[in-house]
């Protein structure tokens, strides 16, 4: 998928609120509004408080250690030969990005939720995990769509939430620490431990520019865990990228079903 659109100049970050108009009519509650408006500008780096937890955003019981059990026995975790027969390989050839016009938005797949995207003038990872293995899972089957050595600059990174098929310290630690990284509340602290110095944490609804393109944090029916005792401790969500012209990329994250939806694509 390929499209045009224009790249600014500008490069810092900022998170603008709009001001409300005079006898411009609020939407009625069964109405959402075009767009949910952007934080307060904040500094990257800037600590925020947030709530010790966010199970109040949960939309469905957690997993138990009676469903991962019963995913292991089922063999839902890791198929055995005979289901992997079954599986259609990907046919895999290592190449360079597509090239495409500084001003197009277009997004090639690397694997899992890990996508190359150029917005405005920016190439953008999402939740990227260039591992071959990350903890608690197998080993990739097929490698990586896109090699890292095949990357251009990265000019930022999004996170879904802090599961480690999204969240891989071992990728992150190959990108420069002043990478801008937008993040969900409550996992900013993880980035900073890292040493990572402009991190932008958002909640639901909250948004961000960079150099033009707008970061917007949005809900996902889904949870956070990391540790044993971390459920629930930072937030979980989508973004979407919107570039100066107004074309829009929606990257949900893991999720399930939500009447939020019809707002997002709003």
């Amino acid at each position: 998928m390929t499209q045009q659109s224009e790249s600014p100049a500008t490069g810092t970050v900022t998170s603008t609120t709009p001001s409300p108009t005079p006898g411009t009519p609020v939407p009625s509650p069964s109405v959402a509004p075009p767009s949910p408006p952007l934080a307060e500008p904040r500094p990257l780096g800037e600590r925020r408080v947030w709530p010790r937890t966010f199970h109040d955003r949960l939309t469905a019981p957690l997993p138990g250690l009676k469903a991962i059990a019963r995913f292991a026995r089922e063999g839902a975790v890791r198929p055995g030969k005979e289901g992997l027969a079954d599986i259609a390989r990907l046919p895999y050839a290592p190449a360079p990005l597509p090239r495409v016009d500084a001003r197009a938005l277009a997004v090639t797949w690397a694997g899992h939720a890990s996508w190359v995207v150029r917005i405005g003038g920016l190439t953008v990872l999402t939740d990227p995990v260039w591992s071959r293995r990350i903890l608690g899972t197998p080993a990739r089957i097929t490698p990586v769509g896109v090699d890292w050595e095949a990357l251009p600059r990265i000019d930022a990174v999004v996170i879904s939430h802090n599961h480690y098929d999204h969240l891989d310290a071992p990728t992150l630690r190959r990108l420069p620490r002043d990478t801008p990284v937008f993040a969900p509340a409550g996992l900013g602290r993880w980035f900073q431990r890292r040493r990572f110095t402009r991190v932008t944490e958002l909640d639901w609804w909250e948004g961000a520019e960079l150099s033009g393109v707008r970061f917007d944090f949005v809900p996902a029916h889904h949870w956070s865990k990391r540790t044993l005792t971390d459920t629930c401790r930072s937030l979980w969500g989508g973004w979407v990228l919107t570039a100066p012209d107004g074309r829009r990329l929606y990257f949900a994250g893991d999720t399930g079903y939500g009447h939020w939806f019809s707002r997002i694509g709003r």
